[in-house]
């Protein structure tokens, strides 16, 4: 990132501002559009959505076989993270994420989240998602799904909760996600008759996919790097908001035996590498969810 470091001067006034030239440079060799500022502030709290902002932590059953770790960054640090990873152009990965809920969130706020995502590179997909739920719940209550490709059951750590949850994936075609956005396509042909039945079996009583408005996109830049010292792969996700806004996740996996002093240890890594910490940690999800239902 020779061209970031000789362009910004981190002892200039007006970090927000300085932060464009580095996140406009990523955009532009992912092949996105520059939002018009970077000054969403990533520490604020959705009202009610997607996780809490005190210091306790839900506990939802026993830990899975891997945990996902997470850290929110706040976009001031946006400087440092392009500098600890120097992450270069083939390194980049582009999604276009969007969301479908009611337009008072009646799904998420039931656990319950559907998303289809255009992925530069790899396939595109579309997702049912709930949460949280534990894999011996959902066994319980959907066991034909255990063992179908691209369901899977997870852990996720952030530093206010955990949260497990079960996920039903499919491939799309190319084509069949912006087909929907444009409206010459329904919205349940980009989920399967499992997916329907997954969802029917969680969504609230009354509300069909039918009654789904898109939420989104949100385009969200994603690279890795093997960081030495902590014998551990991190990705970063870079989410851009439409009309200025950055949210920054680091995240990694790690075996449930070694997650409690590993996230001890990828918080110091942080810290020692100039990032701070946004204020509030959470999932995305309900952050991204909250926005786009503010506009409609």
């Amino acid at each position: 990132m020779v061209l970031f470091l000789l362009l910004v001067d981190p002892v200039m006034g007006n970090r927000n501002l300085l932060l464009l030239v580095p996140l406009a440079a990523l955009l532009f060799f992912a092949g996105c559009e520059a939002p018009a500022d970077s000054s969403l502030d990533a520490s604020a709290p959705p009202s009610g959505l997607g996780g809490k902002a005190d210091d306790t932590v839900d506990h939802d059953g026993p830990p899975a076989s891997l945990v996902e770790l997470k850290l929110t960054i706040d976009p001031s640090s946006l400087f440092e993270v392009l500098r600890t990873f120097e992450p270069d152009r083939d390194d980049l990965q582009r999604r276009s994420i969007t969301f479908h809920d009611t337009p008072d969130l009646a799904l998420y706020e039931h656990g319950v989240v559907l998303r289809s995502r255009k992925v530069k590179g790899d396939p595109d997909d579309s997702t049912v998602k709930i949460r949280p739920i534990l894999a011996a719940d959902a066994y319980d209550l959907v066991p034909e799904y255990f063992g179908a490709e691209g369901f899977k059951c997870e852990l996720d750590w952030t530093l206010t909760r955990e949260v497990s949850s079960c996920s039903y994936s499919i491939v799309q075609g190319r084509g069949e996600i912006e087909e929907v956005a444009a409206g010459t396509r329904e919205l349940n042909r980009l989920f399967s008759a499992r997916q329907e039945r997954l969802f029917e079996a969680f969504a609230p009583v009354g509300v069909s996919m039918g009654d789904m408005v898109p939420l989104g996109p949100v385009t969200t830049i994603r690279f890795r790097k093997e960081i030495e010292e902590l014998d551990l792969r991190i990705t970063v996700e870079l989410w851009t908001m439409p009309g200025g806004g950055l949210l920054i996740e680091l995240s990694t996996r790690v075996e449930a035996e070694y997650a409690e002093d590993t996230y001890v240890e990828f918080q110091e890594w942080a810290a020692d590498a100039g990032m701070d910490l946004a204020a509030v940690q959470g999932t995305k999800t309900g952050r991204v969810l909250e926005y786009f239902a503010a506009q409609l």
